[in-house]
């Protein structure tokens, strides 16, 4: 499984979320 590391703007930490699972947010 590919998992994602995205910045979470409202806690301002990374956050590892599963692809597929969870939507990419902050992604352009």
């Amino acid at each position: 499984m590919r998992c994602s590391v995205i910045a979470d703007p409202a806690s301002g930490t990374p956050m590892v979320v599963p692809l597929g699972r969870h939507h990419v947010s902050g992604r352009s």
